[in-house]
């Protein structure tokens, strides 16, 4: 058996100079794997802290992207809104231009009139009225009012048409084409044109009713025809709404199309005496085309 000493030199005897250096190599690979190790760690470090930093900056990316949708639907909406109010502004313009228009038209009727007959007419705000001398040297009123789209022109018994008759008179024919030309000039902002024949609910009438009824339609009538058929106004019906109608004795000048308390007593007590007078008229509506 070999003494420890034996071993001892048995080993340098086996582990010369090469083996040195092989243990030295195995040695500075040892180091560089470590070295290597740890490098490539600090960069798996260094690359999931840009993976890390990359997630932060795509949310901030799709953080804005989202905000700026937000704000063009923001601006969309505005420029949507503006266009809506331009648009509306603009429709205020042209309805302006029309209600100008209209109460032109509806001055100029007035102003016909009156130089019809040679005189003044009196304004009490939307209200007009024109004294007039009929046949028989009496005084009666011409009554006219205007709203926004509607202008309503009351005749008297006499101021159109002989007393009791569908006949027309030479001033009533007059002052309906004084009326007519002015209506043909503004066509395009009528909608319907409606003359309506009234009378009164006197003894007779009461005991006839037919007989109110027919002088009321038959003066209407008249002057639809006159409007219809004269040279140098010529309003077609079938192009126009131009009509006639009658409504008797049954609205009076008092009588509100919304008030329904009305009766044949009623209707009598305001047709007593000289009342009745007022309610033998006809009168000329028009009626202007809405505005939207």
């Amino acid at each position: 058996m070999k003494s420890l000493n034996q071993l001892t030199n048995d080993g340098n005897e086996i582990m010369g100079p090469a083996t040195d250096l092989v243990i030295s190599l195995v040695a500075v690979l040892i180091i560089l794997l470590s070295i290597f190790s740890k490098d490539n760690q600090n960069k798996d470090d260094q690359l999931a802290a840009l993976d890390g930093g990359n997630k932060d900056l795509y949310d901030q990316l799709k953080d804005c992207k989202e905000k700026l949708q937000t704000c063009k639907d923001k601006v969309k909406r505005l420029e949507d809104s503006i266009k809506y109010i331009v648009n509306e502004c603009n429709k205020l313009d042209e309805k302006d231009i029309i209600l100008k228009r209209i109460k032109e038209s509806q001055l100029k009727i007035i102003q016909r009139i009156a130089k019809s007959y040679s005189t003044n007419y009196i304004n009490e705000g939307d209200s007009y009225s024109i004294e007039i001398r009929n046949i028989s040297g009496n005084y009666e009123t011409i009554r006219i009012k205007n709203d926004a789209t509607l202008q309503r022109i009351s005749f008297g018994n006499t101021a159109i048409f002989e007393n009791q008759s569908a006949q027309m008179k030479n001033e009533g024919k007059k002052i309906l084409s004084a009326i007519g030309i002015i209506l043909k000039e503004e066509l395009n902002l009528i909608k319907e044109i409606q003359v309506q024949g009234h009378a009164d609910a006197d003894s007779k009438s009461l005991r006839n009713r037919n007989d109110n009824f027919d002088m009321a339609s038959s003066r209407a009538i008249a002057i639809v025809r006159y409007l219809r058929d004269h040279k140098r106004l010529q309003i077609d019906p079938s192009e126009h709404v131009l009509y006639a109608s009658s409504f008797g004795y049954y609205m009076p000048v008092e009588r509100e199309y919304q008030d329904t308390h009305w009766d044949i007593e009623r209707i009598k007590n305001v047709n007593d005496g000289s009342l009745g007078d007022k309610n033998r008229r006809i009168e000329i509506v028009i009626n202007y085309k809405e505005l939207k």
